[in-house]
């Protein structure tokens, strides 16, 4: 919690001191475009739509009880916000300030607009009479920080790209409507470079204050086909849109790499909005600007991890988080495990039949894979060299237990053009959607179909999805999505094809 500070240069009895405690304030930066104008509200003067001000209330008491000598005056501290009253810019930089009056006593309500994030403010209520300061105070305030969804906050909303033309996407994009109804957009592939990757290019923050949440759209630099859509087709009334970094974009600037833990409890810290993670792929990180500002926000203290094994090099490739009551913390990770996955294949018949595995990488049927010394050698590797530390560190840096863990049964392969990167074998099913319902306990997920089967439309008849299923959290409804021309074979899957706007149900500032 803030708290204002107080400063009494000497007593003024006509106005109790009670009077000069003002609670901190705090708002949200104004981005979003209310009007949907094409502006952001911050560029522009009052308009009837805007919701995003916070208010500063003077109570009456101090017109009532001020005598005509003195004068009351309202000091801007600082920069980056502004403060209106009834609709008119009154400050607008550090050192501006304003002699407040009423003709009737009543409560002044003064409205502040914040352009910042994570940042305190501060103005002085200052009484004067004669030229002299006979008693003021400091009313603190703060701008909300960015805060980056997790998957126990209730979705509102999910996104994707379709294309219903020939040999379309149809079947990915029907598999969200069909389940989300008005609870899902689909916005037209085609006039976007055919760029699937929604989920690289933005990702939806949280900012939030007392009365009123909006979301902020973190816009990647990674500037290809979806480089448009933000502003196109989603900037407007409660969402806004910010970029951060410059520079050359690498695959580590995409949002796909770019995830929170739900909320941990670390060493005796406790991080209610849980904790951002990303990864390097060797030199190659995020662009500074953006770790900068991830770093300014401070609520989710990020972690970085190594994704060098990865061809795509993101962080939803080999771990998710579902919504779990029963666990400890209320959630479970699930991350890939290449010995879980052998033991899993191992149990199964060898002469189970593959048909798309045969066409894509020339694995007929299950002993075909059990087979390849080379692919079981990379998988140990990959086991060894970086899924198990990846492991320690959500252990060390998360607060997570083995008990809360989930190994899922995975293999990776080295996919032409990667140079000995990897990416999944199977469609990467940790490599979801997840759909947080209201309460905060169960979820649609959308996943990708493992089509481990030699009956391709026949779900019900695949050992991976029977052996995936028995190990969700029972709120969680699995939703089996075909992603494999569209996605896994392009090295991606459903999470990197779609994207979920969610909401904070707690407050950062009593935290």
């Amino acid at each position: 919690m803030l708290f204002s500070s107080i400063y009494l240069l000497s007593c003024a009895p006509e106005i109790p001191e009670e009077a000069w405690v003002f609670d901190t304030i705090y708002g949200i930066a104004n981005s979003d475009d209310d009007n949907e104008n094409g502006e952001s509200d911050w560029e522009e003067s009052t308009f009837a739509e805007e919701n995003d001000r916070s208010t500063i209330i003077i109570p009456s008491v101090f017109f009532e009880n001020k005598t005509s000598k003195q004068k009351l005056r309202l000091t801007q501290n600082n920069e980056n916000f502004r403060l209106y009253l009834n609709g008119t810019l009154i400050t607008n930089s550090s050192g501006d300030n304003v002699l407040l009056s009423l003709e009737e006593p009543a409560d002044l309500k003064i409205e502040v607009e914040f352009l910042t994030y994570n940042k305190p403010h501060s103005l002085t209520l200052s009484l004067e009479e004669e030229g002299e300061i006979i008693n003021s105070t400091t009313i603190e305030m703060h701008s909300a920080p960015i805060l980056i969804g997790h998957h126990l906050q209730p979705a509102e909303l999910l996104i994707s790209m379709g294309y219903r033309g020939a040999q379309g996407n149809q079947d990915f994009v029907d598999a969200f409507a069909d389940v989300l109804s008005d609870q899902f957009i689909e916005y037209p592939l085609n006039e976007y470079n055919f760029d699937v990757w929604i989920q690289d290019e933005i990702e939806f923050g949280i900012l939030q204050k007392e009365d009123h949440q909006t979301s902020l759209i973190i816009d990647s630099i990674r500037n290809r086909g979806l480089a448009r859509l933000s502003e196109q087709e989603l900037v407007g009334t409660d969402i806004g849109r910010g970029v951060w970094g410059s520079g050359t974009p690498t695959s580590q600037d995409s949002f796909g790499n770019l995830e929170a833990t739900p909320p941990v409890l670390v060493d005796g810290t406790n991080y209610p909005f849980g904790r951002i993670y990303y990864g390097k792929f060797y030199t190659e990180d995020l662009a500074q600007g953006m770790k900068d500002m991830l770093d300014e926000q401070v609520i989710q203290s990020p972690v970085e991890l190594d994704v060098s094994f990865l061809c795509v090099g993101h962080v939803d490739e080999f771990v998710t988080f579902l919504p779990d009551p029963t666990a400890r913390q209320g959630f479970r990770m699930y991350i890939t495990d290449t010995e879980k996955g052998y033991e899993f294949f191992s149990s199964l018949s060898s002469n189970h039949q593959l048909p798309l595995y045969q066409q894509e990488y020339g694995y007929g049927t299950v002993g075909d894979i059990l087979s390849d010394n080379n692919l079981r050698a990379l998988n140990e590797e990959i086991q060894a060299t970086y899924i198990e530390p990846n492991i320690e560190r959500f252990k060390n840096e998360f607060g997570i237990t083995e008990d809360e863990i989930v190994r899922v049964p995975m293999l990776f392969e080295e996919p032409q053009g990667c140079y000995g990167a990897t990416a999944t074998l199977l469609p990467g099913v940790v490599n979801m959607a997840v759909f947080t319902h209201e309460d905060q306990e169960s979820a649609d997920a959308f996943i990708p179909d493992p089509f481990f089967r030699s009956n391709l439309s026949n779900t019900s008849d695949d050992p991976y999805i029977e052996m995936f299923e028995s190990i969700l959290p029972e709120g969680v409804t699995p939703h089996w999505v075909n992603d494999w021309e569209w996605y896994h074979v392009q090295l991606g899957e459903v999470h990197c094809g779609s994207n979920i706007k969610r909401k904070a149900v707690n407050n950062w500032w009593e935290k």
